[in-house]
């Protein structure tokens, strides 16, 4: 920044996807990083999601948690949880959402 001021403080998303990697690697430009945060929601790729959130934050010195929200699985039918397929076809019920 070089005006002298510190930098913002700030606490980032990170699942370690494409998107979340590349806005936390932005804002420990941009910001003092205090946290990096993965939810837990169930989904089936949580345990290398947040495998990788946990190496991606060790290597940048940011302490990281996990959120664990079980109950996300109650209001959702998504197939990133439930490992089903993914509704195909022209229509597609609201319900199986």
């Amino acid at each position: 920044m070089g005006s002298g001021f510190a930098k913002p403080s700030a606490v980032v998303l990170l699942s370690a996807g494409l998107d979340s990697t590349y806005n936390f690697y932005r804002a420990i430009q941009e910001h003092s990083v205090g946290l990096a945060l993965t939810f837990d929601y169930g989904q089936q790729a949580a345990p290398r999601e947040i495998a990788a959130a946990v190496r991606l934050a060790q290597v940048n010195g940011v302490p990281h948690q996990v959120v664990a929200l079980p109950w996300f699985k109650d209001f959702t039918k998504t197939s990133l949880i439930t490992g089903t397929g993914i509704p195909q076809g022209v229509a597609v019920e609201m319900a199986s959402l």
